[in-house]
């Protein structure tokens, strides 16, 4: 999921001589339209606690999903109007965010303790390599003269497997807050039996169970009622917070700036051929 989501990430630098031939926009609305989307996420951020907290997280999933894709296919479809696109670009990141926020905390909270490093390291990796395909794809698919807006539907087609995996996982295995209830060392023969009474062929749902089941036996989540704002302050009164944040600030500041004009730098400064 999280390598599918940021296709569109990395198609929309490999777009930006396409963009000027074929539509005729400017540095400064490409650069825009690779923007946007990451205020789309700074917007969709300070909104998915409180959705996160009121809204069941399988309906905020499978929401974000489908509206993400109608996004993307609206930048897809827009016929090179500025407006459209920007718009898209914007909702994308909105609705992008709310995936990039449960990920990291799901496998946080589900993951055995011997392989949280194993799995939280294997979803940050999702995420570069996703750009990435998606910037080597829309490369082969230009050079080969195909149509751009084929990577962007891809993309989307990819999307629709994801949602309907969503919809068959029980909607306790996604829940971000482990049921505060005490817990026994050992599983009470009542758990015992709703596992061997899961029929063998539903592996997926055996392993969700178990997943749960394990992480209720090694910590009692204990919560307390802070607001948005006392959990803000908090962070931003913590020198090592602060410190990661600006490290990532200034990566992502770099990181941005190549990617969407090292393609456009390479064609129109030392003029190398876009195939």
């Amino acid at each position: 999921m999280n390598f599918i989501r940021v296709f569109d990430n990395g198609i929309l630098p490999a777009l930006t001589t396409t963009l000027k031939e074929e539509e005729g926009f400017t540095n400064l609305q490409i650069g825009s339209l690779g923007s946007l989307v990451y205020m789309g996420e700074v917007t969709g951020s300070i909104i998915a606690m409180p959705v996160y907290q009121k809204v069941p997280v399988k309906i905020v999933l499978l929401a974000c999903i489908v509206l993400q894709s109608v996004s993307i296919l609206g930048f897809a479809f827009s016929n090179g109007i500025y407006e459209v696109m920007a718009l898209s670009r914007f909702f994308t990141g909105v609705f992008q965010v709310f995936i990039s926020i449960f990920a990291p905390i799901w496998c946080d909270t589900y993951a055995p303790d011997d392989k949280k490093t194993t799995w939280i390291t294997s979803l940050m990796v999702a995420t570069p390599g996703g750009i990435v395909t998606g910037y080597l794809l829309t490369a082969v698919i230009i050079s080969t003269g195909g149509p751009w807006e084929i990577s962007f539907f891809l993309q989307v087609f990819f999307l629709i497997p994801i949602a309907i995996y969503i919809v068959s996982i029980d909607h306790q295995y996604l829940s971000l807050v482990i049921q505060e209830n005490p817990v026994e060392e050992q599983e009470t023969e009542e758990q015992k039996n709703k596992i061997s009474k899961l029929n063998a062929n539903d592996k997926k749902q055996r392993i969700f169970h178990r997943l749960y089941l394990e992480r209720m036996r090694v910590e009692s989540v204990k919560t307390a009622n802070y607001s948005f704002r006392q959990n803000l302050s908090y962070l931003l009164c913590r020198g090592d917070f602060m410190s990661v944040l600006f490290t990532l600030t200034t990566l992502f500041l770099v990181m941005s700036g190549l990617q969407y004009w090292i393609t456009d730098y390479v064609v129109s400064v030392l003029g190398h051929s876009k195939e």
